[in-house]
């Protein structure tokens, strides 16, 4: 799961996420719900450069970062604004 730190909540399993539909172009930094390959995600967006976009994972070191450029399909939804946490 991921790790990712939304105003210092972490997400865990079961947990929901807010995302802002009327921010279309997040910042560096910012955690992004993105689907690529037909697998959703929510990782921390940097913009390389104009080309390439790199998603990196705070869930656990063992994963590399994604990056993503011109040719591959993908889909950067939206900002992550809030986390949910699960009921006990």
């Amino acid at each position: 799961m991921n790790k990712a730190n939304i105003d210092n909540l972490t997400i865990n399993d079961g947990d929901y996420v807010l995302v802002d539909t009327s921010n279309k172009q997040p910042n560096n930094g910012d955690y992004v719900l993105s689907i690529i390959d037909n697998c959703a995600n929510i990782k921390k967006f940097i913009q390389k450069d104009k080309n390439q976009i790199a998603l990196i994972s705070e869930s656990s070191e063992d994963f590399e970062p994604i990056y993503i450029s011109e040719v591959d399909r993908y889909f950067i939804g939206r900002v992550v604004t809030q986390v949910i946490k699960k009921a006990n």
